[in-house]
């Protein structure tokens, strides 16, 4: 008798001191086994005797043992799901959560046959450890949705919808994933006239629409009893149908700002307080460089008498220019030339705006946020008045004016008057969903 058959005897009985004995007389025995592509393991044999010690203890010493296919083309894993081994599948995924993709013959992987079987206990931890695998499809295409509704396992069917409900980014596409013959889950389901299941089907985000090779929908498949009996059913999701589209234009402003800022969901809690931190220096930098620009401003003369000193403003009447400054500048003016401090002004204003801006989406959108939301208002309108009275010249003056008021205007679009579309939106879909639950208990 061969070492390999010698390890087949102590994995049929479970014997992990003829294991070690085995190893001891030849420390490479293991390895001569996984050379080779398609081999019967002492795993294998250990799967189908249900010796659960024995397949976790080699599991342990050869872990590549567990994805190794047999000549029949399944792993241990398939071998011990055939035989109702279930606590034996459950510790070998708690070793190896990617066993639960492993594909065996067909491109069956353990989700589709729990699906097959409706065992739902396994179902459940094969998504707890491995949520991907739900992603998986056999030689044919089909999905673990395929398989329960090919079988007609209804419980397998109804938590794997559930699930899909639960994880909304992939529920579109698995649930309208076509086999080989285009078939989505819905043409199976009518093609068993199994009013149950697509019941539930048209309930959720199928697309009816879809077609298979042969050019059919799914309900030119079914009968035309349960074509009858959906048709009530068919009224209320084209109506879903239509919130749902609502609900998608609901924010739409806001949706932008994330893709073009990056920022609410899409960041941490840390990264975003780092940014309203940065944000905050960005705007006291900017302010205070409005109260104190580069180079100073003129001041009163030393020498007077302060009860003298006659304080004056910025006035309306058209300056003298002398080598591109004021000719008659007045006190609390930039001592700057006018296009040094134009430019200074232009850069300034908009590093302030910016800064602003970030922290309005950076916030969220509770009800202290409009109490923020006025103090913002009268910090940029303080903001930019410092800006026109240190102003050299009335053209800056008026530059700093106009662009503080188109500033005003978008900020309040982007804030105020998007929030009061965003509110008549959300009253018409509430107005639909009411009309929904109107229809879904009228007869």
């Amino acid at each position: 008798m061969t070492r390999g058959d010698k390890l087949n005897v102590a994995a049929q009985e479970g014997d992990i001191n003829l294991l070690y004995q085995l190893i001891h007389e030849d420390p490479h025995v293991l390895e001569h086994l996984d050379s080779m592509p398609f081999v019967k393991t002492p795993l294998h044999v250990a799967a189908s005797a249900g010796k659960h010690e024995f397949a976790i203890e080699i599991m342990n010493l050869k872990p590549s043992f567990a994805k190794k296919l047999n000549p029949e083309g399944f792993a241990p894993i398939h071998i011990a799901l055939g035989l109702s081994h279930y606590t034996m599948v459950m510790d070998l995924v708690n070793i190896d959560k990617d066993l639960v993709r492993v594909k065996g013959r067909g491109g069956i992987t353990p989700l589709h046959y729990a699906s097959q079987i409706e065992q739902m206990d396994l179902l459940t931890k094969f998504f707890e450890v491995c949520p991907d695998s739900i992603n998986d499809l056999t030689m044919k295409n089909e999905t673990a949705l395929h398989i329960a509704v090919k079988y007609r396992k209804w419980k397998a069917l109804k938590f794997l919808v559930k699930w899909l409900e639960l994880n909304v980014h992939l529920e579109e596409a698995i649930l309208n994933q076509q086999d080989n013959d285009g078939n989505t889950v819905l043409h199976i389901a009518a093609s068993n006239n199994d009013i149950k299941e697509m019941t539930l089907l048209t309930k959720i985000n199928m697309d009816l629409d879809a077609k298979n090779l042969g050019g059919k929908v799914a309900l030119d498949l079914a009968s035309e009893h349960i074509k009858t009996s959906l048709k009530r059913q068919l009224k209320k999701r084209k109506l879903c149908i239509n919130v749902r589209k609502i609900e998608g234009l609901i924010s739409w402003i806001d949706r932008w700002a994330v893709r073009l800022f990056g920022l609410k969901n899409h960041i941490s809690d840390d990264e975003r307080n780092m940014c309203l931190v940065v944000a905050a220096l960005v705007a006291t930098a900017t302010y205070q460089a409005a109260l104190s620009p580069p180079g100073g401003v003129y001041q009163a003369d030393a020498g007077s008498d302060s009860n003298n000193t006659t304080l004056t403003h910025v006035g309306f009447s058209l300056p003298n220019f002398v080598n591109g400054k004021s000719s008659d500048p007045k006190e609390g003016n930039s001592i700057m030339s006018d296009s040094n401090f134009g430019l200074f002004a232009l850069t300034n204003m908009l590093a302030f705006m910016a800064s602003i801006l970030a922290t309005y989406f950076l916030l969220p959108r509770t009800v202290a946020l409009i109490t923020l939301f006025l103090a913002v208002v009268l910090l940029q309108g303080s903001y930019y008045n410092s800006m026109a009275i240190i102003s050299p010249s009335l053209f800056n003056t008026i530059f700093i004016s106009v662009f503080y008021s188109f500033v005003m205007i978008g900020f309040l679009e982007v804030t105020f008057l998007t929030t009061l579309v965003d509110f008549a939106y959300k009253v018409y879909l509430l107005r639909r969903v009411h009309t929904l639950e109107k229809l879904s208990t009228s007869e």
